[in-house]
Parts: structure tokens; sequence; C-alpha cells
């Protein structure tokens, strides 16, 4: 019997979640791959996405460039690091979400997904898990999120997630606003 590539991800995908525990009620968290390059792609050079993070979308060299960091990181962290998001029932790439490093002892969660998931509590669902990987750290005190001052989905997300504002700084030479969660 041959197995197809699509056959092999879907395993793959199907061995981190049980064995890392990495899923939510409807969404399945896997540890960002080189096959996922193309879908990270769509995702970054859209407009909407972007509008609050970089407020433009990404060129494709620059997404290639930050595509590789991700691997990079991937591959120094266990446990944390940059995760793709997929839809569970369908295996639709959803979007990307995060846990890494951001000062000693403190962590940054953050995520992306498609406009067309937006309003769908995928967003609150991805923030919690993050949230549950970010408290298993140990030695963690506390987690931080950047957004987007003008984000207010992401701050209410945030919040929901027992975040409050910390303070006001810049990303991307670009207002930003930091949430701390208190560990």
């Amino acid at each position: 019997m041959v197995i197809v590539q699509q056959d092999l991800y879907k395993f793959y995908l199907r061995v981190q979640e049980v064995i890392m525990d990495l899923f939510t009620e409807r969404l399945i968290y896997s540890y960002t791959i080189e096959e996922e390059l193309k879908s990270y792609l769509g995702l970054v050079t859209n407009v909407e996405v972007m509008r609050y993070i970089t407020s433009k979308p990404l060129e494709e060299i620059e997404g290639v460039e930050r595509f590789a960091k991700i691997l990079e990181i991937n591959d120094e962290h266990n446990k944390l690091g940059i995760f793709s998001v997929y839809i569970r029932d369908h295996q639709v790439f959803a979007g990307i979400s995060k846990v890494v490093p951001f000062e000693e002892n403190v962590y940054e969660i953050g995520y992306s997904i498609y406009p067309e998931f937006w309003g769908s509590g995928y967003g609150t669902e991805i923030s919690k898990k993050m949230v549950e990987i970010g408290r298993s750290i140990p030695g963690a005190k506390a987690l931080v999120a950047i957004i987007d001052p003008n984000n207010i989905a992401s701050r209410k997300i945030l919040m929901k997630s027992g975040f409050s504002f910390y303070k006001k700084g810049d990303v991307y030479k670009l207002p930003a606003e930091y949430l701390k969660l208190n560990l």
C-alpha cells in the first residue's frame, strides 16, 4: 500500500495531537513544519490579517524569511514555539499561534487566523490553549501578548483569557499595546 504525502501529514497531525495534547474542542495545533510554507504565506500576505500586525501584507520574500525563523524557533524549544492551527473537523489550515520566550520567566503568546474564521470563537479557543501551554512551563511567572491598540477583538479575547493592560510600546515601528497575565 502506498501512503500519499497528505495521508502522512494527517498521521503526523494525529500523533502530535495525541502525544502532546495539542488540541482543543474544535482545533488541532501542530509545530509548524517546512511543508506549511504555502499556508503560512497565504496568511501573512493577506491584507486583512496583517492590518493589525504590520499594517500591510508581507512581501513573499519577507514571509519566506520569517518562516525560516519560525522553523529555527521550533528547533530550539521543547513544547514551545510556533504552532499551525487546523480546524479539527476539516483539517483546514486556519492560522498560526505561538508561545515563545519574551524575557526571563516571561513568555509571549500570540495568534493570527484567516478572516473567514473571525467571530467564530476560534481566537478565544487558541488564546486559552496558548495560556494553558504557558502555565505548564516550569518557572514561568507571566505571559504577555502584544496587540495593535485598534484591535478591539483581540483585546477582548485576551481579557477573557485573564490578561490585563500592561503598557504601551511599539512593534515594527507601529503603536502596540502589551497585555499581561501573571501566573
